[in-house]
């Protein structure tokens, strides 16, 4: 944006196939790109063949880097395996990165005998590839697939803090235990209950080291909860939820089929939950949510604006268009 000049990112390798590259995100301080690819940007490690994703970091060159420069970030060496590639990236779930580029969390296969079941890897780039701590399962994450009535997505939807210290996700487990195993649902045979939970990778302690983002006031919860994004300092996580009982009085639509979704921003530091798809107060004292719900929530640095979309029309004297699926809509901030 400096000087108004663009570059191709993900360049065409000679003699290695094309492919599609996705998600790309990028660090905090501007300076790394992360991106989940089909291209073996990394020829001595990644292999050329099959159905498969990888995770790859870049500097870009306005911070001194070289184009097309990609570092392969998913490898097995969270398997303790040889560090080639991972091939088993999921490319449904962007990766999330730290604001130094320097902790990269990704979503991949959990179990090849379930290929549906996905979990989550944070690769700490400060620590050398083949040390213990470079490239771990998120905390809370089952050791064994499950093998239970329900049905289940995994572990999934990271997002890291600025410092990376904290990573928020959203999982079938119970990853709050310290020893987690996976959740039940309300029908055997459908898909269990998911949750938003925090992982501050600094604790040591198995017990307190993942909270559970997504509880109600009475430590029950009514709903599932996905989509968390969490602010640069770890102390809010902002998450969309069905459950009708995660604020004390709030006025939320009637659940025919289905509840709608709400946003919701969690605080870490005293665990407490607030409505952010609501009513302004200035207009009602009444918390009274949206009224076709709201989806994809963003949350600012200091987690003190949340963005997100809607088809409300209750939360502004606008109106929005018709059509689309359930997830189109404005966006809207608070």
């Amino acid at each position: 944006r400096s000087n108004g000049g663009e570059i191709e990112l993900t360049q065409s390798l000679p003699g290695a196939r094309t492919g599609d590259s996705v998600f790309p995100v990028i660090s905090g301080d501007g300076c790394y790109v992360a991106v989940i690819s089909e291209v073996p940007f990394d020829l001595f490690r990644d292999d050329d063949t099959g159905d498969r994703w990888d995770v790859y970091r870049m500097k870009l060159p306005s911070c001194g880097g070289s184009p097309n420069s990609w570092e392969l970030i998913s490898t097995t060496a969270y398997r303790g395996d040889n560090p080639s590639a991972a091939d088993d990236v999921d490319q449904r779930f962007p990766p999330a990165i730290s604001g130094a580029g320097s902790v990269i969390a990704y979503t991949h296969q959990f179990d090849a005998a379930q290929p549906d079941l996905v979990g989550v890897i944070v690769v700490d780039l400060t620590i050398p590839i083949g040390q213990p701590g470079h490239a771990l399962p998120v905390a809370g994450t089952p050791t064994a697939a499950p093998n239970t009535t329900y049905r289940y997505l995994g572990v999934r939807e990271p997002s890291v803090s600025d410092d990376g210290q904290f990573v928020a996700f959203t999982s079938d487990a119970n990853s709050n235990k310290a020893t987690p195993d996976w959740s039940s649902g309300p029908i055997p045979g459908e898909f269990a209950s998911a949750q938003v939970y925090v992982w501050d990778r600094l604790n040591p302690d198995p017990n307190t080291a993942v909270k559970r983002a997504s509880l109600g006031i009475d430590s029950t919860v009514n709903g599932e909860a996905s989509s968390p994004a969490i602010s640069a300092d770890g102390t809010y996580v902002a998450f969309t939820s069905t459950a009708v009982n995660l604020v004390l009085g709030a006025s939320l639509p009637p659940c025919i089929d289905s509840c709608p979704p709400q946003i919701y921003r969690y605080n870490r530091l005293d665990d407490t939950i607030v409505l952010v798809s609501r009513v302004p107060a200035s207009i009602s004292t009444q918390i009274i949510g949206s009224d076709l719900g709201a989806t994809q929530p963003a949350i600012s640095s200091d987690g003190s604006q949340v963005a997100f979309v809607t088809r409300s029309t209750n939360l502004l004297t606008t109106r929005p268009a018709v059509g689309g699926t359930a997830t189109d809509g404005d966006s809207m901030r608070l």
